[in-house]
């Protein structure tokens, strides 16, 4: 296999292939480096399937009504499966033969379930963040947010990641030395440029967009809550020195103790003016947690997903980096599958129990 040349470990990435007057240029490939892209990208796979497969079966045994949250992880961990069926997998095989077997059909399936499955992955996030918003900052409209209208956002998702994907199906089978490689058609370098912006906008900017929005609003009404909820207890520490106060006089004491009540009322009435929730409950222990536990995903997603498409973006504009193959670039896009075997673990981790099947209380 020496000087072979290959694809990007993520086929719907073809940054690492560029067009110039109509000649395809493909990266120096180095075996050491295919093979330990191998062993990382098998243990990848096994660790989401192995821990996803572990939350859906708690879920089963231990539950049989979920709550919103917990029918949101069933299908986070259905996805993140998926990516490792459909995603992960496919790409170990490619690695290992080197080449496409499949004929252009195949091909043109193969880069549509790659791609849908990300979309997927990314739209059901946002779907997750979605459900804490309106749970958090708008708990009126939450009880009309039932697990029917939760599927139905959910398969809206699902829908969108598929309308996503269709460019995919526009693939061609690439001749290259006696064997054939699938790939997106790109014929020109603007098609190349055009192809990594749409999927850097559809697959990470725009949602990490909706997640900072969703999370702005949960963290300002938390903070607002907790402020209003120290705030009501200096006022009401402030009632109660009022009322131990022992009255000497009935009569002469009554204007004075209707005064004190009138301020009282009226300073009330001016702190829940400017922060409407002062007065209200605050925000529960467990929403505390779900938030926290769906923050620490969203920021998986982000930690993961930023490196890689920043090198994406340099690629598409870099041709020295866009044919380069160093392990600092492998372990960057790497990042991205490690994205759907941690989020099983986040949520044992946050089950705040010695035993993972116990996670389930903390919702």
């Amino acid at each position: 296999m020496e000087n072979f040349t290959e694809e990007n470990l993520h086929p719907w990435i073809t940054t690492t292939t560029r067009v110039y007057n109509n000649v395809t240029i493909f990266p120096q490939y180095d075996d050491e480096l295919g093979k330990f892209e191998i062993m990382v990208l098998c243990i990848l796979c096994f660790m989401a399937l192995f821990g996803n497969a572990v939350v859906l079966i708690v879920l089963r045994i231990k539950k049989t009504t979920l709550t919103r949250m917990q029918l949101l992880i069933v299908y986070l961990s259905v996805t993140d499966i998926s990516v490792a069926l459909f995603h992960i997998l496919p790409t170990i095989i490619l690695k290992i033969n080197v080449y496409f077997l499949g004929d252009i059909s195949a091909c043109r399936v193969y880069q549509f379930i790659t791609v849908a499955e990300l979309y997927a992955s990314s739209f059901v996030l946002i779907v997750t963040a979605l459900d804490r918003y309106i749970s958090i900052c708008h708990p009126l409209a939450a009880h009309m947010w039932t697990n029917r209208r939760v599927h139905m956002t959910t398969a809206l998702a699902l829908f969108l990641a598929l309308m996503c994907s269709l460019p995919q199906l526009d693939a061609v089978l690439v001749d290259f030395h006696g064997g054939k490689l699938c790939r997106p058609n790109l014929t020109t370098e603007l098609a190349n440029i055009a192809y990594s912006w749409w999927a850097f906008c559809s697959v990470f900017f725009v949602p990490l967009l909706l997640l900072i929005f969703f999370y702005g609003r949960i963290c300002f009404v938390v903070w607002q809550s907790m402020r209003g909820r120290e705030c009501t207890q200096s006022v009401g520490s402030s009632a109660s020195r009022y009322v131990r106060k022992p009255i000497k006089c009935r009569i002469s004491s009554q204007t004075s103790s209707e005064n004190r009540v009138k301020n009282y009322s009226d300073a009330r009435d001016k702190d829940s003016s400017r922060n409407p929730r002062a007065i209200c409950r605050g925000v529960s222990k467990s929403k505390i947690k779900t938030i926290k536990l769906t923050f620490s995903v969203v920021a998986c997603f982000i930690i993961c997903y930023t490196p890689f498409f920043t090198v994406l973006m340099a690629r598409t504009y870099d041709a020295e980096l866009s044919s380069a193959q160093t392990p600092a670039l492998v372990i960057l896009s790497l990042l991205p599958s490690l994205n759907s075997c941690t989020n099983p673990w986040i949520y044992l981790a946050f089950s705040g129990k010695a035993q993972g099947s116990k996670f389930l209380e903390t919702f």
